[in-house]
């Protein structure tokens, strides 16, 4: 335990300065996102009210059908309420989704591998550029990670430990992930089914197999009943503008998903918008190329049930990506 702590406190140092370094300088200036998350967060930490004069609103915005999601919006308003309003803690508050995610993503490893194996684990997320860039902008981009990192540590803690406190976990983390970005409106379903056929795999000789799939179902069914429940509050909250298109075809079905693992976006240029991206590797360091490929080999040999499912949430996971326009 104390040996952990230690490790876990020496990221935190190092993680804070390297994720801190030059936080308001880049990318330079600030974008109508970040903008506008600074202005509706310092308002609701002043006042309680957001621009449109609702109170504690579950979903703020500036301009329909740009919504912001509510848990960026309130670490932002308590980051505010705590340190003071300033465009150092408006970027900070990523710092710390990146810093909470590392801390989950060495409790997975280290559940999986163990200790030493997990510093390496954390020490190549902290190295990752896409990780890097997204701690550096103040959006809901980078907000979803510690929550689907916890998601996936409490199924690899269920796998090895048979206890339904842990699908009750896994199903909450990811219902509360629906509230930090809008993209999980599209992941999430697919998440659900991979953990629903994961559990029914690892209890499926039992007699009551159906009981722990139940405790996943019902933990996660009220966040998305609520989403239905506050559509006309918060119209278009929900989906904004990236509502499902006439799909004439499986290609343009099958092409955004195709697309999520070009190589190139992946491990050279990375992405086309200029402060997603630096231009000159990938969202991924290029350097990491042989650890996946031999990750892929070892999952191909060991065909153990737990790596099979990470290699299944990798691959599936943008499989809705057409449905929107």
């Amino acid at each position: 335990m104390a040996k952990t702590l230690i490790i876990l406190l020496t990221f935190y140092l190092i993680g804070w300065f390297l994720f801190t370094y030059k936080l308001t300088d880049v990318p330079p200036g600030i974008n109508g996102d970040e903008a506008a998350i600074g202005y509706l967060a310092s308002l609701i930490a002043k006042t309680g009210h957001d621009a449109k004069g609702k109170f504690l609103p579950l979903f703020t915005t500036l301009s329909w059908p740009d919504w912001k999601q509510p848990i960026t919006m309130y670490s932002t308003v308590a980051t505010f309420k705590i340190f003071g309003t300033s465009f150092f803690n408006l970027r900070a508050v990523s710092v710390i989704f990146v810093l909470l995610g590392g801390t989950i993503i060495f409790f997975l490893s280290k559940e999986i591998f163990g200790e030493k194996l997990a510093i390496l684990s954390l020490s190549i997320f902290a190295t990752i550029p896409i990780v890097m860039i997204q701690s550096h902008l103040a959006i809901e981009n980078i907000a979803p990670l510690p929550f689907v990192a916890i998601w996936l540590w409490m199924l690899a803690k269920y796998t090895n430990i048979k206890k339904r406190k842990y699908l009750f976990f896994a199903a909450l983390a990811l219902g509360i992930s629906l509230y930090s970005y809008l993209g999980l409106r599209l992941i999430v379903p697919v998440l659900t089914i991979i953990s629903i056929c994961y559990i029914y795999y690892l209890n499926r000789s039992k007699k009551n197999f159906f009981s722990p799939i139940l405790i996943f179902i019902l933990t996660l069914v009220p966040f998305l009943i609520l989403m239905f429940a506050i559509r006309s509050e918060y119209p278009a909250a929900i989906l904004a503008s990236n509502r499902s298109q006439n799909i004439t075809s499986y290609q343009q079905f099958l092409l955004p998903f195709i697309s999520s693992f070009d190589l190139s976006f992946l491990f050279m240029k990375g992405d086309f918008t200029p402060y997603h991206s630096t231009g000159r590797q990938g969202m991924f360091l290029l350097a990491t190329l042989p650890l996946f490929l031999l990750g892929l080999f070892k999952i191909a040999s060991k065909r153990k049930p737990f790596f099979i499912l990470v290699l299944l949430v990798f691959f599936l996971t943008p499989i809705l990506y057409g449905l929107p326009g």
